[in-house]
């Protein structure tokens, strides 16, 4: 059983990305490759222990925290130019390198398990491959179909961050158990967030008490879910002949 459970961990850190920014301890995908190559069976054990909880709260909490990186947004109205601070910026929490890979197959598991449910109310975002291509697609399609349709769209400001915690643990308590067992080990309490400045030196900036962390490896199905159930559903049977299309928190109707 253990060997299977090593091929299985070996698959995902393979077909993981590579050359991305770090993690919040500072490592990438690399060095884990490069400590698996090292001891297979270690990094196995690790790895199984984050995934199914069977850690010391203490070191949740540690592996929770978020290294914060600030990324330009580009203009809306002009797609092809550089993204400038005059946008604003998308705050993306980056965390441990063990906690991404560990939650890699659940975060693919459920989006499986619910991108039928999801693309029914219009959301794009984490279950639909190509969403960000296949949303605008769509609004083309329906424009092309009735040319007197008009469209609406709302860009809801830091969305992932600002839903209530407790409307996230009971809808993920309804639809989806695994989820809600990552999300009270995990948002139970506020997580520390940390900075590096341009001098090199780290500052604790905030604590985050609401919603979860974008750039967490659940976050963007957490919000999905969340987002279709609370928000896209309810509006989609108030407005039966109205077309909802999202992608995450970016909504078109």
């Amino acid at each position: 059983e253990m060997k299977r459970r090593i091929k299985d961990w070996h698959n995902v850190l393979r077909v993981m990305q590579r050359r991305k920014a770090p993690a919040g301890d500072g490592w990438r995908i690399e060095h884990l490759l490069l400590n698996w190559d090292a001891g297979s069976h270690a990094v196995a054990n690790v790895l199984e222990a984050i995934a199914n909880h069977q850690i010391p709260t203490e070191v949740r909490h540690f592996l929770g925290q978020a290294a914060l990186m600030a990324l330009l947004k580009k203009n809306p109205e002009d797609p092809f130019a550089a993204p400038d601070i005059t946008n604003g910026i998308r705050p993306i929490g980056k965390t441990h390198v063990f906690h991404k890979v560990a939650f890699r197959p659940l975060a693919q598991l459920a989006t499986l398990r619910h991108k039928e449910k999801l693309a029914k109310c219009g959301q794009y975002g984490a279950g639909i491959s190509a969403g960000i291509e296949a949303a605008p697609r769509r609004l083309q399609l329906l424009h092309e179909h009735d040319p007197s349709l008009c469209t609406w769209s709302k860009d809801c400001m830091n969305a992932f961050q600002t839903l209530d915690r407790h409307a996230i643990r009971d809808c993920l308590r309804e639809h989806d158990p695994e989820l809600h067992s990552f999300f009270c080990a995990y948002y139970s309490s506020p997580r520390r967030q940390w900075y590096r400045n341009a001098d090199g030196s780290v500052s604790m900036v905030a604590l985050s008490c609401q919603g979860v962390t974008q750039g967490d490896a659940l976050s963007a199905i957490i919000f999905d879910l969340v987002y279709t159930y609370k928000v896209l559903k309810p509006a989609c049977d108030r407005f039966a002949d109205a077309h909802f299309v999202a992608i995450h928190d970016d909504t078109y109707f």
